[in-house]
Parts: C-alpha cells; structure tokens; sequence
C-alpha cells in the first residue's frame, strides 16, 4: 500500500498508542489518597519551609539503611502539597511509570537487537512487552500507593543504565577499553542512584549478570581476559557481597522473633507460595486477591507446610526445565533468574513483612518480555497478524483489570469498604475502613465493624485497642477495662508497637478533649504500663520511647516530677530524642536539678549522629536547648 506507514513510523504509533492507555488506565486512580506507611515516612513534610528543611528531609530517611535521600528529595520538592493534595504526588507517580514504559520499551528493543533478532521483531516485542508489564494490575499499588514512588524512581535508574549498558557495549568491538571505562562508570553511577532511592538498586549489577549469562554471548573482543576481569569485579562480586550480607541476616534474633510472626525457615517459606502468587496474579488478575492489604498472610494458613513444599518443588522444577531447554529458548531461564533475582533483597532473609504487590515492579520485566519473544520468534504455527491479534486481545483484558483496579484506589471510602470485604481479617484494611468512617462522621458503623471484627478474631488485640477508643468517644470505656484486659497479641503482630503508641496517644487526647469520663491519669498510667509488658511492644525503640513520653507529660501534669524524670529517662534509654531531651530539661529547670541539666546535655552530645547533614541539624538544636536550660525562669 503506497500510504502505509513506514514501520519505524507504525512501531512509534504503537508505543504511542500503549503509553496513552496506560495514563487512561491509571486516570481513575489519580484522586486516591493516603495510605499508612505515607504518613508514617511522609508527615515532616509540613515541616518544610526553605532549603534547609529540604535538604533536612532528604536526609532524615529511615525507611532502609541507606536512607533513601533521592526519592525523598522529591517529595520534599512537592511539601506544598502534603497533606491536602495527594493527587499532586499520584500525578508524579504515575507520571514516572510512564516514564518507566518508555524505558522499558528501549531496553526490550535494544535487548532484542543485542540477540540479533531482525529489526521489525524487536520493536513489536519491545512494544508487546511494554503493554504487558506497563498494565500489569499487581503494578498498581507501586504508583497508587504515594510511598512506593521509592520503588518506581528506583526503576527508572535501573532501566536507564541498563540501556546504556546495551547501547554502550554493542560498540565494544570497535573500542574494548574506552567501552569497559564507560560501563564501569555508568554501572557505579546508576547502582548509586537507584540504591539512593531504594536499596534494591543494589541489585542491578545482579540483573546485568543475568542477562549476560543467559541473553548475550561473550563479545568476542580482543582482550578477552579484561571482560572476563571486568564482569567479575562489577557484576559476580557484588552479586556475591549481597548473598553473603543476606545471609548473614540468619538466624533471627530474638528480638526479630518478638516483633514478627515468623522465623527464617518459615520466612522463605512462605516466599516460595508467594512468589508463585505473585506471578499468577501479575498476568492472570484476580481482583477479589488485589490491593495493598495483605498481612493475613502467616504461617497459620492451612496446609502451611505441604502448600510450600508444593511450591519450592515447582520452582525447581521451573528453573531445571528452563535450563535444560536454554540453548533453543534461553528467554525462559531469562525471564526465572530474573524474576527471583528481582525479589533477591525483599523475598529472602532480610525480615520484612511477608507480602507486598509493589516489589515486583522491576522482577516482572523478565517475564513480560518473555511472552511476546516466545510467541513472536517461537511460534511458526500462527500468521503474524494472528500473534499480533493475540497479545492485542491480551493486552486489552490487562488494561481492562488495571482499569477496574484503579478505579477502586480511586475512590478510597468505596477502596476501604471492598478491601475489608476482601480482606475482612486484615487488621490495616480494619483500620483504613475506620479511618474514613470516622473521616465521614459515622462512628457508629465503625464501632460496629470493629466488633465483628474482634468477633472474628478475637486473639487479634489492635482491635481490642481500637474498640476501646469508640467506647472512649461514648464515654463508655471503665476503668476496670484496663487491668482486666490483656494485651498481649496472640494474633499477627505486625505494626502493633507503633500502632499502639499512637492509640494510647489517642486515648489521651481524647480524655484531654473531654472524653472518657472516668477514666483517670493513674488508669492512663497503668495502660501505658500493660502496653510495655507486652514483649513486641518493649522491643520496638519507638513504641516504647513514645509511650513513655506521653506517660512523663501525664505525670508533669500532676506535678509527680520524680515519676516524670523516670519515664523520661527510660524513653530516652529507648529513643534519644531531641524533643524528649526539651521536656527533660525543662523539668529539671524547673525542680532546680543543674546537676541533670548538665548530665543530659552532656549525653546528648555524645549522640551526634554520623550522617553530616544530621549532625549539623543536631548539633544546631542542641546549642538551642543549651541555651534555653541556661537562660533565666
């Protein structure tokens, strides 16, 4: 036909054509909201005024050990938007996913061409491949859940190096040594930035080894001992150095036991099933199993044992299979490594919690690209139009789950009231249906939800705490519900330190406020105290360190400054913060004790943190409190 479109021109419309319907998709989902760990890594943005207080949050990350100070820089530059507008923080997100397609779709194509499949075919499968993992419903929690931009800016520094790798070292042959210096370069500046964002940018070099030694044949330059050299220093040992520090990570110590409803062997476990999950519901949906809330998953479930016996087998299985047949379809053993190298930090030994959707954003790539190059390159039995027909219809049921999904996120009251259907023993979906009850004025419907809660699983005691907030609200809560209850969380405890803090805060406010009418400060106290007894309670820094702030200021307010110095000095033994140190040393000035003045300030400047940007900000309010413990009453 004289005006058909070249196919560079038709590749280019189709990419077009894949990245709209992927900002379609994601469209309804762009009025969500905010979930729980946004507000738990996010709430200092408020706090944000000039450069400084920028430069600050970046640096006052502890999500992972290495702070993530990139992803957190661009929160930072949007702090005008924190807390009113989440959807100026969805629009980035989801404006970095397209971004991420884009990248994709290079990196499949240049991946393709590196196999040396004909120009035509590696741009059909870059664009097959980028609609199915650019619409892949699993996916969307990693840019509708505000947070989770960590992981997807982490994407976009691994997908950029990654093409230039490929574009970098098909020129090898021409320019060996000027070539390795570029690589070398582009390998340590984009494992740092992707590392900077979320640890698992550590694993790029991991994911360069595996395309080397399943995709690309040795490149047959004339120093073949410098390649050999360089793919073991950046690529084997660094890939060794995170095995090794993984495991390392075993045994558990008690301290871990206390705080997860898990040990190590039922850990990686439970990763075998999910892992198989995970793979299922990223190219085969099931709404109904989709969403952010997944922390009923334990090692109670039925048939524990012999459904992850089942599922180690199968990937055995999986990966024997795809190596024996590597040598005529080496895009399977490809598409497994890659896969479980992906999930190497998050799905292994480290003791995260046990399930999360968004950490398949990067492992998913291997296999979205491994359907269309099998069907494409594979498959003699289909006409091209008949495999193009395929993955279109493919392609438009995943959008139509993506759709269906965002949509959900979308709207977060309707999002909170069909998780906890779902999701009905979930105690955050139970606590996010709360929220927003609460947020519509229906307190009422929530204490009833929480009671069919409890009633289901009664072991599970933030729903016991929670209950005793609604009863607060009523001024129905006894004093002699306090000591006769007990707190212990016989069922899942994740969260449960922190989140009982922050209710014991609750329960203070409330009485503050006016209610709880009988309730008084010694009935407090002893809450606070059966909150300490419990042992995840005891371990967590934070839970403990706030509730025994909040019991010293209970005690100051009754003028029992030797309980108060107590409880401060045991919530600083736990968390020395700065905030605390005030209420410290404004008590000791007070009582006229210079002598503790001196103590505390002297403790506190043999804390100064390492982190440069930390100490500064430590050091600067540390001069403030000196000053204000020795200035006049």
């Amino acid at each position: 036909m004289k005006n058909a479109p070249s196919p560079a021109i038709a590749a280019s419309l189709a990419l077009g054509a894949v990245i709209f319907a992927t900002l379609i998709a994601y469209a309804p989902g762009l009025s969500g909201g905010l979930h729980f760990d946004d507000y738990a890594n996010l709430s200092a943005l408020g706090r944000i005024s000039d450069t400084y207080d920028l430069v600050l949050f970046a640096s006052s990350g502890n999500a992972g050990p290495l702070g993530r100070p990139i992803a957190l820089l661009s929160f930072a530059a949007q702090h005008h938007a924190w807390p009113n507008n989440p959807d100026d923080f969805l629009y980035v997100n989801v404006s970095i996913h397209l971004l991420n397609s884009c990248l994709v779709a290079w990196f499949v194509y240049l991946l393709c061409k590196a196999r040396n499949i004909q120009e035509g075919q590696s741009a059909w499968i870059a664009i097959a491949a980028t609609a199915i993992w650019s619409s892949s419903p699993i996916l969307a929690s990693s840019s509708l859940f505000i947070i989770q931009r960590m992981t997807t800016l982490t994407g976009t520094f691994i997908l950029a190096t990654l093409i230039y790798y490929l574009k970098a070292r098909s020129k090898i042959e021409q320019s060996p040594t000027s070539t390795i210096i570029k690589l070398s370069i582009a390998l340590v500046v984009g494992t740092t930035l992707s590392a900077l964002s979320k640890e698992n940018g550590l694993l790029l070099p991991t994911l360069i080894l595996v395309i080397e030694s399943t995709l690309l044949s040795r490149p047959g330059v004339q120093h073949s001992q410098l390649w050999h050299t360089w793919k073991l220093t950046f690529l084997a040992l660094p890939t060794a150095a995170i095995i090794l520090y993984l495991s390392f990570r075993a045994p558990y110590t008690d301290a871990t036991l206390i705080t997860r409803d898990f040990d190590l062997t039922d850990r990686l476990l439970s990763q075998a099933e999910i892992l198989w999950r995970y793979a299922l519901l990223a190219f085969l949906p099931q709404p109904e199993n989709l969403g952010p809330f997944h922390d009923t998953w334990n090692r109670h479930i039925p048939y524990f044992y012999t459904r992850a016996a089942i599922a180690t087998s199968l990937w055995i299985l999986a990966i024997c299979t795809a190596y024996r047949i590597r040598k005529n379809h080496p895009i399977a053993l490809f598409a497994i490594v890659w896969f479980l190298a992906g999930h190497l930090i998050e799905s292994t030994t480290i003791p995260l919690e046990l399930y999360f959707e968004h950490r398949n954003y990067i492992p998913l790539i291997g296999s979205a690209i491994a359907i269309p190059y099998t069907l494409i390159t594979s498959v003699s039995s289909l006409r091209s139009d008949q495999k193009f027909m395929l993955l279109l219809a493919y392609s438009i049921a995943l959008y139509a789950s993506l759709y269906n999904q965002t949509t959900t996120w979308g709207a977060p009251r309707v999002a909170a009231e069909m998780w906890h259907i779902n999701k009905p023993n979930s105690v955050r979906s139970l606590l996010f249906l709360t929220f927003h009850l609460d947020q519509e004025g229906d307190p009422g419907t929530a204490e009833r939800v929480v009671d069919e809660f409890i009633k289901n699983n009664p072991h599970h005691q933030q729903g016991h705490i929670l209950k005793m907030i609604y009863l607060c609200k009523r001024n129905a809560l006894h004093d002699n519900y306090i000591p006769n209850h007990n707190f212990v969380p016989v069922g899942s405890p994740i969260g449960f330190s922190t989140w009982a803090a922050q209710a014991f805060e609750r329960i203070y406010q409330l009485r503050e406020s006016g209610y709880c009418e009988g309730i008084t400060d010694t009935n407090l106290i002893d809450f606070g105290k059966r909150l300490l007894s419990v042992p995840e309670i005891y371990q967590s820094g934070i839970g403990r360190h706030n509730i025994l702030a909040l019991m010293s200021a209970i005690e100051i307010n009754r003028h029992e400054f030797t309980n108060a110095n107590q409880y401060i000095d045991e919530a600083l033994a736990a968390r020395f913060h700065l905030d605390t140190l005030e209420v410290a040393l404004l008590v000791s000035k007070a009582t006229g004790d210079h002598h503790r003045m001196t103590n505390l300030l002297s403790a506190a400047r043999s804390r100064s943190p390492s982190h440069p940007v930390r100490s500064i900000e430590w050091n600067r309010q540390l001069r403030r409190l000196e000053l204000l413990a020795h200035s006049t009453p």
